[in-house]
């Protein structure tokens, strides 16, 4: 990657020095020469960054919190990446494939350096097993699952220990991108006694229906699953990447250190490289605590300002002398997931009614939250689908701020305030419920809290009762459907956007639908635009799934936020991207100078 100019409208005005016959400019610690910035202070070659929760696993394949990838992109690789700029797939441990005529295999040659840190070779036998462990019944992947579902077979070329290929039964729209469904992990770590070389695609999906699986296999799965792997350092230190965890402190920091047998050292790509000694993540929920931070110098790199600390940082002489700072579309939308499927126990029967959900759209003052919470830094969503994916239903508009309209869907629901305490109720399998709704959402941040207040006062202007619950295992509510409404932030990939992982009728209870959705027309829609091979029929299928959502509601979208970065300046190729993780944290280069 190519060194990247900084931004130098942002610094104070700067001193012209001659050097060398060049000019050379400078602005305190930092020496800008030539396009490169030389550093002239103590700060280190450590990259100290934060999450805003702890990941709690770091197993290479089991798991749905979404900031474990942050670290698990540093330390494990897949055959692709996508490249931060364009969105296009890029070889990391492997080449792009060679496609058949007519796009039902592909053929894939892994690097020919690469390799295991031990420095054995990442041989095709690592690729296939990693891919059939997605099959297995039991495993803790049930999101990655609808991906492998046109997988027929995967062969392993004779000749070349490096090369295989993955057959499909039918075209499916992401058969494309095979090659970043999941990590390439080491079988022999993982699967000392090769179990499951004895078992082919075929067997793997025929046991899917199965009552047991055999002894072999769950004893395997047993194993793979044990909480070990997912949360002891010693054994989360396997992976092919540049950095290896060296210290994990739940819930307050994460370090990851160089991986000095590292196969892709020297190679020009960004993401293998190895600039800093280490990578430190800490746990920092609240946007204060980054603010002060950052204006301390304790932190190099944040992509999760509040908009408020963005908007002091910008105003703060110091922070723009230490930090570029900059915005960036983000690729993810903020939401309210519904429980569609309460069992009358734990969650009152209330959301399973479609009037109701639409009513709680109609409350949702979006455009004032987003102008006095967000500071104008977010877009309205009306859609689960990320506006940049060619996917995007442009026609669709976000409800409407309609208080009247959502009074009058509670009164055709039968919801009604008959004893005149603010609260509406109803009766429900012989019993008076009144229309409360418990929301949850991650706790310890002002912005989240600031939000769900607003959204608690929308909903009760209406007469419902909200019981705010700030609730640091929301996500375990969300996954076991325990929950009544929770928020959510879901991810939109540059990919066609296959709806089958979050709406179909078969990712519940054990999959990643986790609002108990089920609409026969939407699953047919979902069944046929994943294969379809017209893209304009799929983008009319699209449409109307989108249609369909926008109208039952599972999840209520909110706003899309935009993506508010701070980076040191001390460091090199200190670029913001538009995908994925914003800041490829390995390739910020430190150049000291006395």
């Amino acid at each position: 990657m190519k060194l990247t100019t900084l931004r130098l409208s942002l610094w104070l005005t700067g001193l012209l020095l001659a050097a060398c016959g060049s000019a050379v400019q400078q602005q305190g610690p930092y020496v800008l020469r030539d396009s490169l910035v030389y550093y002239r202070g103590n700060l280190p070659n450590v990259v100290r960054t934060h999450l805003i929760s702890d990941p709690q696993e770091l197993h290479p394949v089991n798991g749905v919190r979404a900031t474990r990838f942050e670290v698990l992109d540093l330390c494990y690789q897949r055959l692709h990446s996508i490249h931060p700029e364009t969105g296009a797939l890029v070889p990391e441990l492997a080449a792009l494939p060679e496609r058949s005529a007519d796009g039902l295999a592909y053929t894939f040659s892994l690097q020919p350096e690469a390799a295991w840190p031990d420095g054995s070779p990442i041989t095709a036998s690592d690729a296939l097993f990693s891919y059939k462990v997605l099959l297995v019944p039991g495993v803790n992947n049930p999101a990655i699952q609808p991906y492998t579902e046109y997988l027929k077979d995967l062969t392993a070329d004779p000749e070349d220990p490096r090369r295989f290929t993955a057959h499909f039964s039918e075209y499916y729209m992401n058969n494309d991108n095979f090659g970043i469904f999941t990590y390439v992990i080491d079988a022999r770590f993982y699967d000392p006694e090769g179990v499951l070389e004895g078992y082919s695609v075929a067997d793997l999906k025929a046991l899917t229906e199965a009552e047991n699986l055999p002894e072999d296999l769950s004893a395997w799965v047993e194993t793979f699953n044990d909480p070990q792997y997912a949360t002891t350092v010693d054994l989360i230190q396997n992976g092919s990447g540049p950095y290896r965890v060296t210290e994990w402190i739940p819930e307050q920091r994460i370090v990851l250190s160089r991986n000095p047998a590292y196969w892709g050292a020297g190679r020009p790509e960004a993401i293998h490289q190895q600039h800093p000694e280490q990578i430190q993540f800490e746990m920092i929920t609240d946007g204060k605590a980054v603010e002060l931070q950052l204006l301390q110098q304790e932190l190099d790199v944040s992509t999760n300002l509040s908009p408020q600390a963005y908007l002091n940082l910008m105003r703060d002489s110091t922070a723009r002398l230490h930090y570029h700072l900059g915005l960036r579309p983000r690729d993810a939308f903020t939401s309210l997931a519904l429980n569609l499927r309460p069992d009358g126990i734990r969650q009152a029967r209330i959301l399973d009614d479609v009037q109701v959900r639409q009513a709680i759209a109609y409350s949702l003052p979006l455009q004032d939250i987003i102008d006095q919470v967000l500071d104008s830094m977010a877009q309205p969503a009306s859609s689960p689908v990320s506006p940049s994916n060619s996917l995007y239903n442009d026609t669709l508009l976000p409800y409407p701020y309609a208080p009247d309209e959502a009074r009058a869907r509670l009164d055709a629901a039968g919801w009604t305030d008959a004893d005149g305490n603010g609260i509406r109720e109803k009766e429900i399998d012989g019993k008076t419920q009144e229309l409360r709704i418990r929301f949850a959402y991650p706790p310890g941040n002002d912005l989240v809290d600031g939000l769900a207040q607003r959204i608690k006062e929308g909903l009760e202007a209406v007469g419902m009762a909200i019981e705010l619950d700030p609730a640091p295992d929301y996500q375990r509510q969300i996954q076991q459907h325990t929950f009544e409404m929770a928020l959510l932030s879901l991810r939109s990939s540059p990919f066609p956007y296959d709806f089958k992982q979050l709406f179909h009728s078969e990712g519940w209870p054990n999959g990643s639908n986790f609002f108990g959705f089920a609409n026969a027309r939407a699953d047919q829609l979902i069944d046929q635009m994943r294969v379809e091979t017209d893209p304009v029929r799929r983008l009319d299928m699209a449409n109307q799934i989108q249609e369909i959502l926008a109208r039952e509601l599972p999840v209520i979208p909110l706003y899309v936020p935009t993506k508010k970065i701070a980076i040191h300046r001390r460091f090199n190729h200190a670029q913001m991207y538009p995908i994925a993780n914003y800041v490829i944290l390995n390739d910020l280069y430190l150049l000291k100078e006395e």
